[in-house]
């Protein structure tokens, strides 16, 4: 995988993985360039997006 082309990089934390990675795959047009539990590496060939979402295991809730 070639990143030098890309110029931008950006990292969201989001509440449901699946939702926000078929909203940039699908109406934006990134695609997926790696995946594991908790975070998928998007590109659309100039910016890369990490998504990552907390393991719900460790989230400690405050009121």
């Amino acid at each position: 995988m070639n990143l030098s082309n890309h110029k931008h990089y950006v990292e969201l934390q989001v509440n449901d993985l699946e939702t926000w990675v078929k909203f940039y795959t699908t109406g934006l047009g990134f695609e997926p360039l790696y995946r594991d539990e908790f975070t998928v590496l998007l590109s659309n060939g100039y910016t890369i997006l990490k998504l990552w979402e907390d393991d719900p295991q460790t989230v400690i809730e405050t009121a």
